[in-house]
């Protein structure tokens, strides 16, 4: 199983022909409903134009699955809004509401916050911890207060959304 995540993740690193890469590699490990997965693979397609890395795109998308179950429309708490959950006083600052709704435009707030952590950075780059870097997104990009309990709660959420769960990374 590991070598499965290992392909889906670094085809080019293993060498693995063209015609076996898939074009949405992170989006294909999560089971979700079609309409979720439309917006989870447009979140890594956003991702990957910003050179961002698998892992850190894997802690973006069920950190949002978390807070809007990936729902770009969503209203939640405190006035926050987006797939997202952006915050007008937080990430979302100088952005209008219709801008929060934008998936590209909320993926493109969360980039320039991921660019800035240094944490996040690191994480980024021992993208065979899928489960850390998804607890380090939250802690890092999405701010909780309880950041330790949030945290924790999303690495069961990575566990409950991968497939083939039951088994180990």
């Amino acid at each position: 199983l590991v070598v499965s995540f290992i392909i889906l993740l670094f085809p080019s690193k293993l060498g693995v022909p063209p015609a076996f890469k898939r074009e949405f590699p992170v989006s294909d490990m999560l089971n979700l409903r079609h309409d979720q997965r439309m917006i989870a693979q447009q979140i890594e397609s956003r991702l990957r134009k910003h050179l961002i890395s698998e892992g850190i795109i894997m802690g973006a998308i069920i950190n949002a699955y978390a807070e809007s179950r990936l729902n770009p429309r969503a209203v939640g708490p405190g006035n926050t809004h987006g797939v997202f959950q952006l915050l007008p006083s937080g990430l979302g600052h100088d952005m209008t509401i219709d801008q929060m709704y934008n998936v590209n435009a909320s993926v493109d707030r969360v980039v320039v916050a991921i660019k800035k952590s240094k944490k996040m950075m690191k994480a980024g780059q021992s993208e065979v911890d899928l489960e850390n870097i998804v607890k380090v997104f939250c802690a890092e990009i999405e701010r909780p207060k309880d950041k330790q309990l949030r945290a924790m709660e999303r690495a069961a959420l990575f566990r409950k959304l991968i497939k083939n769960k039951g088994k180990s990374l």
